[in-house]
């Protein structure tokens, strides 16, 4: 068995490094043909996929056995917690009751837990990153555009795809993953050049980095002590490796990046859904206002007829400056 996709550029001798692995796909995206979508509440008549996204198709190549979908927050996909209405609340397996973080929670659960050794997820805003940390796990999150969106989405927004890993030293293992998921694929907007393996990278030393930190909060809640002392940890072992290290705050507004982040993520979040099923071919489409109380209150807001210049306009407005951000240097 060889590793082998539409605009693969592995060589067709390479073996397939996954084969038989236990793995999970988060239930966000991931199309498979044949597959019921729901965005995880019951009352949704979903969705039915009659083509696989790039991102199943790399990998079944890689070898990987998918046992199932793991748990995610609900229609709009938004929260911190993997919690719905259709699949209900995910713990840590730490401690049962205690949130596993989101939004990528279920597969962070089951990666921490023994379930399965890694598995998919996706993220915007901290979704490795938080569940990662409530599990005690570890998690990869590629540059934009490393994995392929397609053929449905061409990658435009800001959800990059990656694996979750059990722990720190399992995840030099594991790395020939992202080298079976980072193939380029026909009709991807654009490709990172100067692409390596990223078993290359292992076991050689770093280049002096230029690395700045802060353990200060960026929203209103305070940073956790354990926390900010664990950053600091590790700034000084950076430092103590060798690398430029220093302590600087981010200039971030928090409460205008949240207004900014509603009309950025959700607005015209049903239409949108509905072109992205039209596109997948889906039998039916799935409908927001089917969500429970507080997505509905989400939706109320975004179809408000106060909005200036028009819901297409303002919407054409957010779409502007989420270019003129994901441009910047």
């Amino acid at each position: 068995m060889t590793i082998a996709s539409a605009g693969s550029t592995r060589p067709a001798s390479a073996t397939v490094p996954f084969r038989g692995v236990p793995f999970l796909i988060k239930d966000v995206g991931g199309h498979e043909r044949g597959r019921l979508h729901r965005e995880r509440q019951p009352a949704v008549p979903g969705m039915i996929g009659i083509g696989d996204s790039n991102l199943d198709q790399l990998l079944r190549a890689s070898g990987v056995n998918v046992l199932g979908r793991s748990n995610a927050p609900g229609i709009f996909d938004r929260r911190h917690r993997p919690e719905n209405a259709l699949y209900g609340n995910t713990s840590t397996p730490w401690r049962q009751g205690y949130s596993a973080g989101g939004s990528t929670g279920g597969g962070a659960a089951a990666v921490a837990s023994g379930m399965v050794p890694i598995a998919h997820g996706s993220d915007i805003g901290g979704s490795i990153r938080i569940p990662a940390s409530w599990c005690g796990g570890v998690g990869l999150k590629p540059s934009r555009g490393r994995v392929s969106f397609g053929p449905a989405l061409d990658g435009g927004g800001c959800r990059p795809r990656h694996e979750l890993r059990a722990d720190a030293g399992r995840c030099a293992t594991w790395r020939p993953m992202l080298d079976c998921l980072a193939i380029p694929q026909p009709g991807d907007p654009f490709v990172i050049h100067g692409r390596r393996s990223l078993s290359a990278f292992v076991g050689k030393p770093a280049p002096r980095l230029r690395i700045a930190w802060s353990a200060k909060p960026l929203m209103d809640g305070p940073v956790d002590p354990e926390v900010a002392a664990a950053v600091a940890a590790t700034a000084r072992l950076l430092a103590e490796m060798g690398h430029d290290v220093s302590e600087d705050s981010l200039p971030f507004d928090g409460e205008e990046a949240n207004r900014q982040m509603l009309s950025l993520w959700f607005f015209g979040f049903d239409r949108r859904l509905e072109e992205i099923a039209a596109r997948l071919g889906h039998h039916r489409a799935a409908h927001a206002g089917a969500g429970d109380a507080q997505d509905l209150r989400v939706l109320k807001r975004l179809r408000s007829p106060r909005l200036p210049g028009g819901a297409r306009l303002h919407e054409q407005a957010c779409a502007g400056r989420m270019r003129r951000v994901l441009r910047a240097p």
